[in-house]
């Protein structure tokens, strides 16, 4: 007979064999039991709480610790977007979503709900999920308000540039991406800045103003090169912060003949993937590599590389990179020879309406 004084484990692998015994207890039992793992496993992994946030934000959530649900489920999207696990990273921001709207002072309330919305931006991006990233914006922009904050202001006025350029406004863009690097530099966030600095890149690459993305970049490079957070990925982003400065600039510069120049900034970019590597960060310098080696005749290197690319963003669920793609690809296609073939891909690609997904 087992002492009847002594701590007993059982595990239940099963889904639902586990729903079937949690099924059979009482609301405050299930509850307390969770609190009861949520400690033990904070308290057991205290070092490493960034790898086990995901069932940590799990057993606070259903142990309405609310606050704590909130904070480790917004670790754990960290985490997520940084495998490219974006659907996943969806489902975490719907439970630490409503976590956060149970937390008791207004203040916390809010700043959880905005860290969250803030960062699921890295999520819907890659999906080309456009107008839940509207929504998003617009509900931060009132929380930002409420709250007086000018640096989480400045935060969300990038966001909202990123988004105007996706959807093709591009001057209306660069207005808010100035306003953004203006309330970020009065609010002193070197990084919001950064990160504006950056948008305002992106907005003068899609009006063809190459000579400003190379002052921009250059810029960048002197101010923030030797900055840590150029080798993370930007808040509500989905690129590494280098990896986008690298890739763009190499894109300008091919255009302006500066071809050697475009391949050493490609080759710095996937210096950076080797030691991190990011599928979004290295499809877009796919993209661009492909891009220098066509007006380069290498065609069939070309074509060899975007095979692959399409291949890693159907994989990792790349969404808004999936057209601009296949249209190179189907260019690459062309170029040797595959006309046919390149044609009927282009064709299931407008039937399957995949042009909407991203952006402009």
């Amino acid at each position: 007979q087992p002492d009847p004084g002594a701590l007993q484990r059982s595990e239940f692998r099963h889904a639902l064999v586990q729903d079937a015994v949690t099924g059979t207890l009482t609301g405050p039992r299930r509850k307390a039991l969770h609190r009861a793992a949520f400690d033990a496993l904070a308290r057991h992994f205290a070092d490493q709480l960034a790898e086990q946030a995901a069932v940590l934000a799990h057993h606070a959530y259903d142990g309405e610790a609310w606050r704590q649900a909130a904070g480790f489920a917004l670790r754990a999207m960290a985490r997520a977007i940084a495998c490219s696990a974006y659907r996943d990273a969806l489902r975490l921001f719907t439970k630490g979503l409503d976590a956060s709207r149970r937390i008791d002072d207004t203040p916390g309330r809010l700043a959880s709900e905005l860290s969250l919305r803030m960062k699921v931006l890295g999520a819907q991006l890659p999906l080309g999920q456009t107008d839940d990233i509207v929504t998003n914006l617009e509900r931060a922009e009132a929380i930002t308000q409420e709250l007086g904050d000018a640096r989480r202001q400045a935060g969300v006025l990038l966001q909202l540039a990123v988004v105007l350029w996706i959807s093709g406004s591009y001057r209306h863009g660069l207005e808010v991406a100035s306003r953004a690097a203006d309330t970020a530099a009065t609010a002193g966030s070197p990084s919001v800045r950064m990160a504006a600095m950056q948008a305002r890149l992106l907005l003068h690459h899609a009006l063809g103003l190459y000579d400003q993305v190379v002052f921009i970049a250059r810029q960048i490079e002197r101010e923030f090169g030797n900055d840590q957070g150029m080798r993370q990925i930007m808040p509500g982003w989905a690129v590494v912060a280098n990896v986008n400065l690298r890739t763009f600039l190499a894109d300008v510069l091919w255009r302006m003949g500066r071809i050697d120049d475009a391949q050493a900034a490609c080759d710095e970019a996937y210096r950076e993937l080797a030691s991190q590597d990011h599928a979004f960060s290295r499809v877009l310098v796919d993209f661009v590599q492909a891009e220098v080696w066509r007006v380069q005749d290498r065609h069939a290197d070309a074509l060899s590389l975007l095979r692959s690319t399409l291949t890693s963003c159907q994989a990792n669920d790349l969404t808004s990179m999936l057209p601009p793609v296949l249209a190179i690809l189907a260019g690459c296609m062309a170029d040797c020879g595959q006309a046919a073939e390149a044609v009927s891909l282009v064709g299931e690609a407008i039937e399957g309406k995949l042009p909407h997904t991203g952006g402009r």
